[in-house]
């Protein structure tokens, strides 16, 4: 039993609980409210029905309905009231109250349901305020009309809720909306999300009494998003504060703005400049921001210029001269000059076009071409040396096949002389000076890149020394010169017309590295580099090496240029200084003959290149003082000698025929082939020059060969090309004696081509 009272106590106080919560809730709503039971009594009564009924909660409780409002009997409210209580079901009621004096009417809004316990539950709010300004707006329908009938402006007038009370019949035409659609709805609900907060906000200052302005967008009937610009404030309307709005769409000024916005980015973003040019002053009208960048104006600074005061060459003759010539030729692409702000002058190529429609003016797309004429210059460049290099190569073919006669002719004279005769040591200087200038051709020769590269074993050391003399010259008075070689430094396996190159290559670019006076050192190292210490500096390989290094102490480099400066055509140098090709030359040797390069370099702090070449442990031959006998031919071979210059034919031959060797000789290709047939006994040899008319040396080799498989071969040629090349690199198995030659070398390369298998 005790458990059964503490069950109800608890069941009591949580009904309690509940209705402090809904006593709670009603007297917090906007609404009035109040409850009747089954006989019409009052059984709740809320603060809001107090204050529209002007009757106090406590004066209501338990009375009935009817002795508190008898103005409802017999009325409307006692027929709604009795459809609820009697039907059950729920309904609503506008009631409008009007009293004799007709200054007092209101409007009550009623919404009733029927309770559980057979009561019923009413609420109600008090409309007048809405009722009146809704009538007062039916007073000026016609006012309103003819303002809003004319307007293309969207006119509204909005509550201080924000809902419509009044919208123009332009809303038709701007939203896509009959006036009824909108009516009584919220101005936000057709705003864009992006545009709600700062459109409340616009509201709010509103309210507070400021005149705003608005640009919003604002969804159109069909989904479209139309923007809309305008302004608004409150207004006294029938007695009433209203906000009045005003608004013009003006989307298709957005899009073109948005449009023009676009566009200009794309202007800015180009990789050209654009300028709009006034025909008639030759001002500028409008530039985009890459024609800013490239001249160093601001914008504004730009549009206050004229195009003489960028392009000299316009700036050297009339501008109304230049704007007719221009119009006549409508579009068309020439080349001039900009200046910049700063002074300097940069060469660019014009796309000028001549448009005329609603007013004139030019439009021109300039480009850069600096780089294009840095390129331009340098292919010139190239073409020069390449024609200097063909020019050289067909000189020294000519100029090799007179030294060859020169030193021929010398060395023969000589063999008919003994030491202690004064004309021997007359010929001696002659041979000297032939061999000098054979020198000379050789080094012009691998200049312009047309020496045939043989590799063959040297000491560097010595090869550099033979250098510096020509070094020295090619660095200047002005420079100090310095050389260092390590003593015992192993021989390397490289052409010594590619050390020249290195040589000359490095020296230059150390020469044109000091303003001024400064010093160049050559040095040689022995250096051997592990695994480990290769891995802890990059570009090492592992190995033995011979270093050569050229150092300078002049203006060095950062780190931008010496990332470039290997690549073909790159060059620090001013226009018409360099080709950017002689230190892709220095790295392309180094790789060529499986080495490296390393550059050490820092700005004012000049510049060191160390050039890694593998070491072999064989030293090279040195010339001995007393030089062997020359070879001599064995058992009477014969040799055919093909020549296309007679004075170098005769002096071959009589020089082979010293030898002891039979010499056929044929001045064409053709000539040595009829001989080939016609001659009974066998030819041991075929001596052939590499360049000649109607058909070269290699091909003449090939065809002589099909008539006798045994046949040797041995290639001269004061230059060479690709006939017996790769590359440069000559071929491997290839016989070949470079001209001119002297009685020694004329004798060994003969007996080593004969007696090779």
């Amino acid at each position: 039993m005790a458990q059964k009272g503490q069950n109800k106590e608890c069941s009591k106080e949580s009904r309690n609980l509940a209705l402090h919560q809904v006593n709670s809730i009603l007297e917090s709503i906007t609404d009035a409210f109040v409850a009747y039971d089954r006989d019409w009594r009052f059984t709740y009564v809320n603060a809001e029905a107090e204050r529209i009924l002007h009757v106090l909660r406590d004066d209501l409780l338990g009375k009935t309905h009817w002795e508190v409002c008898p103005f409802t009997v017999g009325n409307e409210i006692e027929e709604f009231y009795r459809q609820v209580m009697e039907a059950r079901e729920v309904a609503e009621l506008e009631y409008h109250h009007q009293p004799e004096d007709r200054r007092s009417q209101r409007w009550i809004s009623f919404r009733a349901f029927p309770a559980e316990d057979g009561g019923m539950a009413v609420y109600f709010r008090d409309i007048t305020e809405r009722k009146l300004a809704e009538k007062a707006l039916r007073e000026s329908e016609e006012l309103y009309r003819l303002i809003t009938d004319s307007s293309t402006d969207l006119i509204g007038l909005m509550d201080f809720q924000g809902n419509i009370v009044f919208v123009s019949p332009s809303v038709r035409q701007i939203m896509g909306l009959e006036p009824e659609q909108v009516l009584g709805t919220s101005a936000f609900n057709t705003i864009h999300p992006d545009d709600a907060a700062e459109s409340m906000g616009e509201m709010e200052r509103a309210l507070a009494g400021e005149m705003v302005t608005f640009l919003h967008r604002a969804q159109h009937a069909d989904g479209d998003w139309r923007w809309l610009d305008g302004w608004g404030k409150v207004i006294q309307f029938r007695g009433q504060p209203h906000i009045l709005a005003v608004s013009r769409d003006i989307t298709e000024r957005k899009r073109a703005e948005q449009d023009l916005t676009l566009f200009r980015s794309l202007l800015d973003h180009t990789l050209d400049s654009i300028e709009v040019i006034d025909p008639e002053t030759g001002r500028f009208l409008d530039v985009n921001e890459k024609a800013c960048r490239a001249c160093g104006y601001s914008r504004g600074e730009y549009l206050n210029l004229c195009v003489s005061d960028i392009d000299p060459l316009v700036a050297a003759r009339p501008w109304r001269e230049t704007s007719e010539k221009n119009k006549l030729l409508g579009a068309h692409i020439f080349e001039s000059q900009h200046q910049r702000k700063d002074g300097s002058v940069f060469p660019v190529e014009v796309n000028l076009t001549y448009i005329r429609q609603e007013r004139e003016y030019f439009l021109a797309v300039v480009r850069d071409i600096t780089e294009r004429k840095k390129l331009e210059e340098q292919l010139l460049q190239v073409q020069r040396i390449d024609s200097v290099g063909r020019l050289a190569g067909g000189v020294a073919h000519d100029f090799n096949n007179m030294l060859g006669v020169i030193i021929g002719r010398t060395e023969m004279a000589m063999k008919k002389l003994t030491p202690d005769q004064p004309l021997f040591a007359t010929l001696k200087e002659i041979r000297k000076a032939a061999e000098r200038s054979a020198d000379l051709t050789r080094q012009l020769l691998a200049f312009a890149r047309q020496q045939t590269v043989a590799p063959r074993l040297l000491d560097l050391n010595r090869t550099v020394e033979g250098m510096l003399k020509m070094l020295r010259r090619l660095i200047g008075e002005d420079i100090d010169f310095a050389w260092l070689p390590q003593a015992g430094v192993l021989p390397i396996n490289i052409d010594p017309s590619q050390i020249d190159q290195i040589l000359a290559n490095l020296c230059v670019n150390a020469r044109d590295a000091i303003a001024g006076v400064g010093k160049v050192t050559i040095e040689t190292h022995r250096v051997s580099f592990d695994e480990v210490y290769c891995a802890q500096h990059s570009g090492f390989v592992p190995g033995d090496f011979v270093q050569l290094a050229v150092s300078d102490n002049g203006c060095g480099m950062d780190r931008e240029i010496l990332g470039k400066i290997f690549e073909p055509f790159y060059t620090t140098k001013e226009l018409g200084k360099g080709t950017g090709l002689g230190l892709a030359t220095v790295y392309g040797i180094v790789k060529q003959n499986n080495g490296f390069i390393n550059v050490y370099s820092e700005p004012n702090q000049g510049t060191t290149f160390k050039v890694y070449l593998p070491w072999y442990s064989v030293l090279p031959e040195q010339t001995e003082v007393t030089a062997p006998p020359l070879p001599k031919a064995q058992k009477g071979e014969t040799i055919l000698l093909v020549e296309d210059e007679p004075a170098y034919l005769d002096i071959a031959q009589e020089m082979l025929e010293s030898f002891g060797y039979q010499v056929l000789v044929a001045a064409t290709p053709g000539e040595a082939l009829q001989i080939a047939k016609e001659q009974a006994e066998a030819i041991h040899l075929l001596m052939t020059d590499v360049i000649m008319p109607g058909m070269n040396g290699r091909d003449l080799v090939q065809k002589m060969s099909d008539l006798s498989p045994e046949l040797r071969h041995l290639f001269m040629s004061g230059y060479t090309s690709d006939v017996i090349a790769h590359h440069g690199v000559l071929d491997a198995g290839v016989n070949y004696i470079q001209k001119p030659f002297s009685l020694r070398d004329l004798a060994d390369k003969v007996r080593e081509a004969l007696d090779r298998h």
